[in-house]
């Protein structure tokens, strides 16, 4: 009979292969992708904040008073 095939496209023959492998296929390429592009920090902790401060400091960009007043605020 027509379409009663079982290893038709639709069947668990070679049609549930390919439909397995593209899975395969989009999932290790979603993993690689996500893999290269480089995460961003969402948030900044305050050891990253103290170092700027520090580096400010040193620079002469800001006073020492100025300095322990962002000191404590962080």
């Amino acid at each position: 009979m027509y379409g009663c095939d079982i290893g038709s496209v639709m069947g668990w023959g070679r049609g549930m292969t390919h439909l397995m492998f593209m899975i395969v296929v989009v999932s290790l390429a979603a993993v690689f992708i996500s893999r290269v592009i480089p995460q961003r920090k969402s948030n900044m902790d305050s050891t990253d904040s103290l170092s700027i401060l520090k580096r400010r400091l040193a620079s002469g960009e800001i006073s020492l008073e100025e300095y322990e007043k962002l000191k404590k605020s962080i």
